[in-house]
């Protein structure tokens, strides 16, 4: 193996990870799979608020007309693209909480998805997830992001993964001739036992993948669909893992948004709709919480190129077997905006402390001061943390 194809493998999987134990029966095990929403999503058209005239006025060609919108109250409705969500909605097992954001909203997606992250304030720069922060005690292996980067499970405790294409690391990782060469230099004796370590746990994931991880349920052959396929996949095997990760996007719709919004936003549904069905034959919906985030929302008003602008707050979903479902959190004015955008009235904080007090029973440190929400039919115990 040359030594590209060995950082390449060695910057996939810390040593610690392997061998995977099997997953615990137990409640406090549930998993949480994080959705991206990359680039910034429109909420306001997604969870559209189609009964306020400042919307139609604000949005005089972006505006999605009222008959078409999937309607769940008097005031807000599903983008019709949402449509594969509606029976998750009519079961009370999918939520939205409105104006999801924090103060002094930093408009840069570099600086603004380190934030949601992290759980850091706009003024504090934080290298650490916030969920290595939470889970960074635990044993075993915790968390796994499909893509490109950590994220939310950066940290030098976590045990986590980024897998950003399961077939080539396999195919490189099997294809590798253990390194057994016998030396006295420290760094390299680790090397060669990365390497050693990196060929255990590729097969020990396709044995889990190809015994325990089949699924009968078909996903859409998108990247995002994929993506969920392959977290449902690992689930299914049994491996370990408390968080996944996956991302979609881009939302960074400045121009010609509506088609874009609406190919994305098909995408995410048909896609957590197939990802539901799978969990639940495999009787694991009922373990499952997913919960999307994004670095921020769109302006209220449209631009001038048939698309909106860098935002602040947004609504933001979440589906599981757990899931309180409904409308949560106070939905920001139209109106009263601060430099064009809508102000907050969930700090996104709140999302994250339901999650570690509600979800894991954990009383994390990190999220001290942030009040839970009630988002989920039946709270976990919560342990000190």
């Amino acid at each position: 193996m040359d030594r590209r194809t060995f950082l390449q493998l060695a910057s996939l999987i810390p040593v610690s990870t392997f061998p995977f134990p099997a997953m615990s029966a137990k409640a406090s095990d549930r998993i949480l799979v994080l959705v991206e929403l990359q680039g910034g999503n429109d909420a306001l058209n997604t969870l559209i608020p189609y009964a306020n005239d400042a919307y139609h006025a604000a949005r005089p060609t972006l505006a999605v007309p009222t008959h078409k919108v999937l309607t769940v109250d008097s005031d807000f409705g599903f983008h019709p693209a949402l449509s594969p969500l509606m029976p998750l909605w009519d079961q009370g097992e999918l939520a939205w909480v409105h104006g999801v954001g924090y103060p002094e909203q930093n408009r840069s997606h570099f600086r603004s998805i380190d934030i949601w992250e992290s759980a850091s304030s706009s003024k504090v720069h934080k290298r650490s997830g916030w969920v290595a922060d939470i889970l960074q005690r635990l044993e075993r292996l915790q968390a796994i992001s499909i893509g490109d980067d950590l994220g939310p499970f950066n940290g030098s405790q976590l045990r986590s993964i980024v897998l950003r294409d399961l077939k080539t690391f396999l195919k490189q990782a099997r294809n590798d001739a253990p390194l057994r060469q016998p030396t006295s230099n420290p760094a390299l004796a680790h090397i060669f036992d990365v390497q050693a370590k990196i060929n255990r746990g590729a097969q020990e994931i396709k044995q889990r993948l190809t015994h325990k991880g089949g699924l009968t349920t078909g996903f859409p052959q998108t990247p995002f669909g994929q993506d969920m396929e392959l977290v449902a996949r690992l689930i299914n095997s049994g491996i370990s893992a408390r968080a996944y990760k996956v991302g979609l996007g881009s939302f960074d719709t400045h121009s010609h948004q509506a088609k874009r919004h609406q190919r994305l936003l098909a995408q995410l549904a048909e896609s957590i709709a197939a990802f539901e069905m799978a969990m639940r034959k495999a009787g694991r919906w009922q373990d499952i919480l997913l919960l999307t985030y994004s670095e921020f929302g769109r302006r209220v008003k449209e631009n001038g190129n048939g698309g909106t602008d860098h935002g602040a707050a947004a609504a933001h979903l979440l589906a599981g077997g757990a899931v309180r479902g409904g409308l949560h959190g106070k939905p920001p004015s139209l109106t009263d905006l601060y430099r064009g955008d809508l102000k907050f009235t969930t700090d996104f904080r709140q999302l994250y402390a339901s999650v570690a007090n509600h979800w894991w029973g954990v009383d994390a440190e990190l999220l001290k001061g942030f009040e839970p929400l009630p988002l989920l039919t039946k709270a976990s115990k919560v342990i000190a943390g």
